[in-house]
This record gives structure tokens, sequence and C-alpha cells, in this order.
């Protein structure tokens, strides 16, 4: 059965009078596809195309005008199913939302006085017949009157002899991403470890026993120092590790009196120097990078850039567009728009390419965005217009005839507003979701962070916000990103410095701690050994103990030529004695003694004032400083009070031994130099005092 084309050409004005009753073939519903043709053969001579050559002649001869030259007719388009058009095989068009395409349609046939709901076909997706998008418009436009539905204008398709209409679709292409929630301007997302970001785990767990063992180190050096104060163990402790931790604030508390503990000090607070510096900076650097990338991704190129997955529409212009013109761009095709939008939900790409005006009626749908966090994001990539499409024919079928009168009229559509009513009933249909406040461009989940960033975008054709990614698109970055070799997986895997970035400021601190222990341990044994080794020197000048008793008189020890006694400790008493006048304690001993030196010296241990007025001096200087050690520090006081005291009776024993050789050798008259000896005890500037040698 062949449907009527028009009522007669040499009748042309009866028939449109007759023919045409709009009213009565709109918005009936329910009507199903007349043609049934598949586009499996793309070489069979099948078409539905009408001949309109005619009506194109008495066009060009004047005899009717551009707008009713289609009047009458049945056109034969081909409409797309889907979200523009309703239509179903069982009940045909649905009559109640029968969409957009439909709508349109209807008011073109109202307004040119042309039937269409009884001679359609229905074309569905390209995938479904294994051909692509632009296969599928060849085949409609070679097979039917018209393509209705929204076909991208593009220079390839028309090099190949489709011919558009006045687009009613805005094809633009543009960025959808997925906003994390906002509630008063500012990301509802609290992350409570953003302060551990400038460096990795390990390197917070060394800091820590770097803390740690830095307060032991410090204890035990003032420990060996003798700088411990009047306090338990466990509260010294306890202090040290809170000047530690304080310390690493740079906020530095220590105060040591030795070398080692200062050595160490320096080293700390070069330490806790870099360490916070370079936390400072870090810390910084990481937020000035979340601020710039929630400024600044909003194009392809710094998707690109960043190694962001862009979801697409297959074998759409969008996807061809960013697959030629962005090489290194990471795609993620869908086999259609409601995939694209899935996938985004889903994490799986940081940013899809939607279209303008798909995105205007699906930011409403709760298929398509369900919890409305979807928004647009940046400017329009590229300008599509998207439209009806015809057969470029001007001579064999003359489609071109009703691309123009379809086009006068959709024109006119445009101009008087039809569309956007048509628009707006589609939207408010398809809107399922409580999104509140949709403004047509933008979602309003974040109304007051967006007004503050449309400042920023008033040269974008729509005002549109500009945010930072989402986590989930920071999780889908750790696998797209290393594909292409950009980024890794999140701010925190790209700006944490490591430990083998932070391994020599470690080195140089834990080095510097040994080498100040050591040279503690050095100071401690040193200080043990010292007055130790000035006491026995003293003893063995004396030959034995001199606390509480006199140095023996007259008394000789036979030396080699080298100095060392032959028999040590052994007394011997010469024959005869011959003082030098140089020292007056010396004589040569020619005799062989029973050790078998010949040559040997005597010498004479006779104590004289000088030599003991000397050691006395030595004593009380190193009394003094003792007693200035024992001003500053109370604690410790016992364990030194008995070296104190055996100096102090050191000093009592030669002062003592000075007296008694004064009375043995000058008499009474000379007891005036024990005098002055013992006044020099009370003074705290002693002074050495006059001496006379011994006249033989």
């Amino acid at each position: 059965m062949k449907p009527p084309s028009f009522c007669g050409r040499k009748w042309l004005s009866l028939a449109a009078l007759l023919c045409s009753f709009p009213k009565l073939a709109l918005g009936m519903g329910g009507e199903k596809a007349y043609y049934s043709t598949s586009p499996f053969d793309q070489n069979s001579n099948i078409t539905h195309r009408q001949n309109v050559c005619a009506r194109a002649a008495l066009y060009h001869d004047g005899k009717i005008e551009l707008r009713d030259a289609l009047a009458g007719m049945s056109i034969r388009p081909l409409l797309g199913r889907g979200l523009y058009f309703s239509y179903t095989n069982e009940n045909g068009i649905d009559p109640e939302n029968p969409g957009i395409l439909a709508d349109l349609m209807d008011s073109l046939a109202e307004r040119a006085n042309f039937t269409w709901r009884n001679s359609f076909g229905v074309g569905n997706d390209p995938a479904y017949y294994n051909l692509t998008w632009t296969e599928m418009l060849l085949w409609g436009v070679e097979t039917f009157d018209i393509a209705v539905d929204w076909w991208d204008h593009s220079v390839a398709r028309m090099e190949k002899g489709v011919s558009y209409i006045e687009p009613w679709f805005d094809g633009s292409i543009i960025l959808i991403h997925k906003e994390e929630a906002v509630f008063d301007g500012h990301v509802s997302t609290v992350n409570i470890w953003n302060w551990t970001k400038p460096f990795e785990v390990p390197v917070w767990i060394v800091t820590v026993m770097t803390v740690l063992v830095s307060a032991l180190v410090f204890q035990l050096i003032e420990h060996l120092n003798g700088e411990r104060d009047d306090r338990p163990m466990r509260q010294w402790f306890s202090d040290n590790m809170y000047l530690s931790w304080l310390n690493f604030t740079q906020n530095y508390e220590y105060a040591p009196r030795s070398i080692a503990g200062r050595m160490f000090g320096i080293s700390m607070s070069i330490w806790a120097l870099v360490m916070t510096a370079t936390y400072t900076a870090n810390l910084a650097s990481l937020f000035v990078e979340e601020n710039m990338q929630q400024d600044t991704v909003d194009s392809i190129e710094k998707a690109v850039t960043l190694g962001i997955p862009v979801c697409t529409f297959a074998g759409t212009n969008s996807d061809a567009f960013i697959r030629d013109m962005y090489m290194n761009a990471v795609r993620v095709p869908k086999q259609d728009e409601l995939e694209v939008y899935q996938a985004l939900v889903r994490g799986e790409c940081g940013l899809a390419a939607a279209y303008k005006d798909g995105w205007l009626t699906y930011q409403g749908s709760k298929l398509y965005n369900p919890h409305c966090d979807l928004a647009w994001v940046g400017r329009t990539v590229r300008v599509i217009k998207s439209g009806f499409a015809v057969k470029a024919d001007a001579g064999e079928y003359c489609s071109t005839l009703i691309r123009d009168v379809i086009n006068l009229h959709l024109v006119e559509l445009i101009s008087d507003g039809v569309l956007a009513d048509a628009w707006k009933k589609h939207r408010s249909l398809r809107q399922t979701n409580n999104c509140e406040n949709l403004d047509g461009s933008t979602s309003t989940l974040a109304n007051s962070l967006r007004r503050r960033r449309r400042l920023k975008m008033r040269s974008q054709e729509l005002e549109v916000p500009v945010t930072s990614l989402t986590s989930s698109m920071h999780r889908v970055l750790k696998k797209g990103g290393a594909s292409s070799g950009s980024i890794q997986s999140d701010n925190q895997a790209t700006t944490a410095l490591s430990l083998e970035q932070m391994l020599g400021t470690f080195l140089l601190h834990w080095g510097t701690m040994v080498l100040s222990l050591l040279f503690s341990v050095a100071a401690y044994y040193y200080k043990q050994r010292a007055p130790r080794k000035d006491l026995e020197e003293l003893r063995y000048r004396n030959h034995g103990p001199v606390i509480g008793m006199s140095p023996p008189i007259n008394t000789y020890v036979v030396k080699n030529s080298e100095g060392k006694p032959l028999v040590p400790g052994k007394l011997a008493t010469p024959d005869k004695r011959r003082f030098f006048e140089s020292t007056g304690t010396r004589e040569t001993w020619s005799d062989e003694n029973e050790s078998g030196d010949n040559g040997a010296i005597l010498e004479f241990l006779e104590p004289r004032a000088s030599e003991l007025q000397a050691a006395w001096l030595r004593e009380s200087v190193l009394l003094q400083r003792q007693q200035h050690a024992f001003d500053r520090k109370l604690e410790g006081m016992g364990d030194r009070m008995g070296m104190v005291e055996d100096r102090m009776e050191i000093m009592i024993g030669l002062l003592q031994q000075i007296s008694r050789q004064q009375q043995l050798q000058y008499g009474h008259g000379q007891q005036q130099q024990s005098h002055d000896m013992l006044w020099l005890s009370k003074s705290s500037c002693p002074k050495r005092p006059k001496f006379h040698p011994p006249t033989v």
C-alpha cells in the first residue's frame, strides 16, 4: 500500500483545501511506523523518497509560494527513537509525551499543511546495525524524504551529499564533571589528615623516632656532665621529651653547658629548621596546587595535560573531534549518552564530553543525574549546531525543495518562540529528580560557591562553575594518569616527600648525635682520671701517703741515668753528700750498688719550701674551681665532698710540713714564713711568699 503523495498537480489549490486537515492529523497518538526498512543492506535500491520536482517547477514559475509548496503532501520522515522521540513497537507514538521531535513535526505540518504521522519510519541506534552515525545519516537521507533528529553539521557529511536545515538543537561540546557536596560555599568533605600530606608515612615515623632518641641522648649527655637537677629520673626524661618536641617546632629550649651538649643543641636546631621549613613550604605548595586545580581544570587541554580520563559518546562528532584534536587525551568511549553520564557518576572518568542542549535536559533527570552533583565546568569546547537533514538533490527528486520549505517554517517557529516553548515542555516532562532551583545552565548544588566563581567567567557564553575534581576523580587519575605519564593518583602522591629525599637531613642529625655522645663520654672519663692522677703524682713525689704525716727526711732513692728508680721504693743512705748550687738536692754516687749499676744518681728527697708552696698553689686553684662548680649545681655535692676533703687535708698536711721543716732548718726565728703560709690559705688569691734558700 502506497500512501498518497498529494491530491493532484493540476488542481493544487483545491487539493490544498481538501487535503489539509491538520487538526485531524495532529496529536492523535498511537501511530506506528509505516516503513520498516532496515539499513542492513546499504547497497539496495529501496527508497521512500518522493519526487517533488513538479512542485519545485511550480515554485520556480511563481505559481505557488514556497511556504505552500508541500501543501497536501504526506511527508516520509525517518525519526530516531530515544529521549527526543517516544516510540515503542507495541504502542507506537506516546500520546502523552511524544517527544520534542514529534512536537516540532506537528508544528511544521500545521504551518506547511502536510502530514507525517501515517508515513514515517523509525531508526534505531547505529550500534544496533553495526554502523557509524555518519553511515546511518547517509542511509537515512537516501531512503526517506527527511532525517528528523539532531544531526551534527559537519563539512565531511556535506561533502557526501547531506544538506542541513536550520538547527533546532545546540550540539556544542561542553564538559561535565562530578562535584563534591558543598554547603555555604565550602566543600563539606573534611580531611582531618591533610596536615600529614607534605611527608610520606615513613618520614613521619623516622621523625618521631628522632625526637624520642634526641631526648634520651641529651639526657645522657647532661648526666655525664653532672648537670642533673634535684628531680627524679622520670621527671627529668619527661622534661627533656617536652623540650625536644618544642625544639622540633623551632622553639629552641635546650640550655646545655658542656661542649658536647652544645654540639648536640646546634645539630638539633639545624635539623628542626630544615624539617619545619620543608614541611611548611610543601604544605603551602600543596594547598596552592589544589586551588590552582579548582580554578584551571576547565578545558580539554588542561584535562589532557593532567591525564584526566574523558568519557565520550562513541562515533559522534564530539568523540571524533577529541580524538583528532587531542591525540594524547585519555578517551573512554561509551555507546550512548546515558552510559556517558552513568560512567561519570561511577567515577570511571573525570570529565564527560556532552552536548549543551542534552545537558540542559539531563541535569534534572534522576536517571542521568541521580544525586544532583553533576555540573557543567568550563567554557564551550566547540560550537556545533544540529538539526534535520535531507539529500542534497536539486535534479533527481528535488529534495532541496523539502529542505527549503521546512527551513522557512522552522525559522518562523524559532522566531515566534515556539521552539523555546517546546524545549520547556520537553525538559519539564523529563525532570524526575528534585534538584532545587535549576536555572537552565547549571546544577545549583553549590549556588553560593558558583556565584563567586561566575565573576571570573563573564566572558563565558553561559555562567557555569569552575570547580575542582572530585575525590572519585582522584581515584581514577591513578590509572588514567599513569598511562599518560603525567600524574599519579592524588596530590599527596605527587608532592609528599619520601624518606629517600629526606634521608640526608636525618643522617646529619644522627651523626652529630653520635659524635656529641662520644665527646661527652671522653670528657667524663678525662674528668674522672685527672684528679686521681694529680694525687698519685704528689704521693709518689713524697714517697707514700702525705695525708696526716710528714715525708721522710734525709732519704734517697737510687736512680739510673734515665731518672728511673733502680729499686722502686727502696731507700738508701750514702756515705757522702755533695750538694749542687743549682738545686742543692742531688749528688753522684760512684760506688757500685747492689743492683750493679755504676754511675747512678742519688736524688736527695728533702722537700723544699718552694716545691711545697707550688703544690699548695695548685691545690688551691683546683679547690676554687671545684667550689665554683658546686655553686652552680646543688645536686651531686655529696659525691664530690670526699674529693674536696682529700684536697683540703693535703693542703693542711703541706702546711704542716712546711712549718715543721722551717723549724728544723732555720730555727724559731724563721717561723714567720709558716705564719705567712697560713695567711695565704685564708686569702682568696694567694701569693707566693718570699723564700730564702738555706746556706750550707
